[in-house]
């Protein structure tokens, strides 16, 4: 978001620079918008996926082309009653993972990059961490109590092959993962 002087000016931009800090380019400026937030860039580095929300519309999974700012959306929240978090492209470009955080939990889906489809779910009451590096699996953790478990959940075509099986228990963890 832009900062003012006075604070903010309620303004989003999407920018990108090279690492040495030159050629900053803004992709899309965004005016109208509650949040724009991005998650993830492809491994092939054509589409960064980004979180819309605006005003009374409901939420979006946009795909935004780095190189021109082309928007393409991937898929639009049916009732926009949950949040959208933690987009992570798998390791061949081909699916996009998430959760959904509502009142009654998270839940972790699977959207195919190449078309805007319904998303798939692949697993219940979990938290999205990462695809497994043979885009074979998708970690996620599972709270209970004062304890987090890591669980894989295997999968095949952007879906669940199994029932999740577990890592590890991790003790008192809060965090959010970066990457696997």
């Amino acid at each position: 978001q832009n900062k003012s002087k006075d604070g903010f000016e309620g303004r989003y931009s999407l920018r990108v620079v090279r690492a040495d800090g030159t050629d900053e380019r803004v992709l899309l400026d965004f005016s109208e918008a509650d949040y724009y937030g991005p998650h993830a860039w492809s491994p092939d580095g054509k589409w960064i996926a980004v979180q819309e929300r605006r005003g009374g519309s409901p939420q979006r999974i946009v795909l935004v082309s780095p190189d021109n700012g082309g928007v393409r959306t991937l898929f639009t929240h049916p009732d926009g009653q949950g949040r959208l978090q933690r987009f992570k492209f798998s390791p061949d470009g081909r699916w996009l993972a998430f959760h959904e955080q509502t009142n009654l939990g998270r839940n972790v889906y699977t959207l195919p990059v190449a078309e805007a489809a319904t998303p798939t779910e692949i697993a219940t009451q979990a938290e999205m961490v990462g695809w497994t590096p043979d885009g074979n699996g998708i970690l996620l953790t599972r709270g209970r109590d004062t304890t987090s478990e890591l669980f894989l959940q295997a999968v095949s075509n952007g879906k669940a092959v199994s029932a999740p099986s577990i890592v590890q228990a991790v003790p008192e963890f809060q965090g959010w993962p970066l990457a696997v």
